[in-house]
């Protein structure tokens, strides 16, 4: 309890700030993926990888974007494979910009959206992708440099859904 009572404080301090510091995003991600293991019972496992030529002081990004991006991997992906779910973040820098990839290993899109069509009664409106990608596409008129992401649904040689990776650049 006192864990999500600090998300919470995390989640109203952060919202408020135009940019944080990857060590803040980095501290609440943490926080936020150890609840979410214990939501689902250690379900699937996580690796959160930072460059090592990173300073995450010295390194900005818009806060609560990431989190939606890892909640979709979980809660999509991960939460319905039977075992063995690997949920990785890796975070460096590439021509002036932050790169992160958050990639799982879960179901995929395609297997998931067909889930959904024979089970009505536990779908939901889907307005947390649009809020993100509205307050991206915000971001972007009011900075002279651009975020942008790319998605990628990951198939085996016979086309199954084996997870997703999203690759986000923050120019700094």
């Amino acid at each position: 309890l006192g864990k999500f009572a600090k998300l919470i404080r995390l989640i109203l301090t952060n919202s408020s700030k135009k940019f944080i510091s990857l060590a803040e995003e980095m501290e609440f991600l943490n926080l936020y993926l150890e609840l979410e293991r214990v939501r689902f019972a250690n379900h699937f496992s996580c690796s959160v990888n930072v460059a090592e030529d990173i300073n995450k002081d010295d390194v900005f990004l818009p806060p609560m974007i990431l989190q939606l991006y890892i909640e979709n991997a979980i809660i999509h992906g991960l939460s319905q494979k039977m075992e063995g779910g690997i949920l990785s973040l890796d975070f460096y820098l590439e021509k002036n910009s932050l790169i992160c990839t958050i990639e799982d290993n879960g179901i995929g899109r395609k297997a998931d959206a067909e889930q959904k069509i024979f089970n009505k009664e536990n779908s939901h409106e889907p307005v947390g992708m649009k809020n993100t990608n509205d307050r991206i596409e915000a971001i972007n008129k009011a900075e002279t440099k651009h975020i942008y992401y790319e998605l990628k649904d990951l198939e085996d040689e016979n086309g199954t859904g084996i997870g997703t990776r999203i690759i986000l650049h923050f120019p700094q």
